[in-house]
């Protein structure tokens, strides 16, 4: 199994009249052919960030890359002229956006949004373009979709908009899906539908997912490597099971702590990580997370850890790894 992508040393600040936000600090990883990575973190922590900067999506706002490559199958992301990556957006790689209702074309039917990367990407005619789309409309579950299609997003319901931004997403066929939160506004029973929708889909195309969240409990029976961000740094990375079986950074011990227990736990009380997250303009020179941490000593207050390996395939970055909060 090869690398589909492989990011390094990524860095973007965003320059405000107030400061300099750091929001993305120096993150590496990978993402294998076939493989489902979670990104998970509290909001702020750069996972959106992380995934817009290496697909060149923060034009029109203050920030910028400053530093890193992002290998995408071998091709640098990151240098690509805006008319190269306007070609792998969307073809090569899809992405799922968090808010469906901001996403997508409010004025546009979803014919329209749906036929004219077909149309761009793919070279086909709007006739086949058409029936594609319809086609990839009834794979994600809309019913009657020939007839849907030519509707408007405000005329579907949360889930069912959700489902048709996943359609777009794949319908090129990419390589590489990337799904920032994309069921965090809706209700339990859908989100479960959706990410089975996904799961299946991913069997289906042969694709690579990155799945951005901030809920760790929802990656468990999902993802199979996991990615904790903090601050703009990944604090810890691991496959599912090593990090559920022994989580060592105290910030992903509290992510657990904070979930709702299910079975004969489910009366076991929620134990909030203390604090708010810090000010990403004035970020200090020690680890971000000791003023939150309750096993924090001088020397976490000084120096950041640079992420190190606990064991095979399981890194953390914490002076005091694995003894929790």
């Amino acid at each position: 199994m090869g690398t589909m992508l492989e990011v390094k040393d990524l860095r973007t600040r965003f320059h405000t009249r107030e400061g300099v936000v750091r929001a993305v600090n120096g993150i590496s990883y990978t993402v294998d052919e076939g493989e489902t990575l979670a990104v998970v973190g509290e909001s702020g922590c750069g996972k959106s960030v992380g995934m817009l900067s290496i697909l060149q999506l923060l034009q029109g706002t203050t920030g910028r890359v400053e530093a890193g490559e992002a290998l995408f199958r071998g091709v640098d992301l990151l240098k690509l002229s805006d008319t190269e990556i306007r070609k792998l957006r969307g073809r090569d790689i899809g992405m799922v956006f968090q808010d469906p209702m901001t996403s997508l074309n409010p004025v546009l039917s979803i014919k329209r949004q749906m036929t004219e990367g077909l149309v761009k990407h793919l070279g086909v005619s709007r006739r086949e373009a058409l029936d594609r789309a319809i086609r990839l409309l009834r794979l994600v579950g809309i019913p009657k979709a020939e007839e849907l299609i030519g509707e408007y997003t405000f005329q579907f319901s949360g889930g069912m908009r959700q489902r048709v931004m996943i359609a777009m997403a794949l319908a090129c066929e990419p390589r590489l899906l990337i799904a920032d939160e994309p069921t965090t506004a809706l209700d339990v029973t859908i989100q479960a539908q959706i990410m089975n929708l996904v799961r299946e889909l991913k069997d289906q195309f042969g694709m690579a997912i990155v799945w951005i969240t901030h809920d760790l409990g929802i990656v468990a029976n999902f993802a199979q490597n996991v990615q904790v961000m903090y601050a703009g740094y990944i604090v810890e990375k691991a496959d599912v099971g090593s990090l559920f079986a022994r989580t060592a950074h105290p910030y992903t011990i509290g992510l657990l702590n904070s979930l709702p227990a299910n079975g004969a736990d489910r009366r076991r009380r929620l134990i909030p990580i203390k604090g708010a997250p810090p000010n990403l303009r004035a970020l200090g020179g020690g680890c971000p997370f000791a003023p939150r941490c309750g096993r924090a000593a001088e020397r976490c207050r000084a120096e950041n850890p640079a992420l190190a390996e606990l064991e095979r395939g399981h890194q953390v970055a914490c002076w005091n790894a694995g003894e929790g909060l």
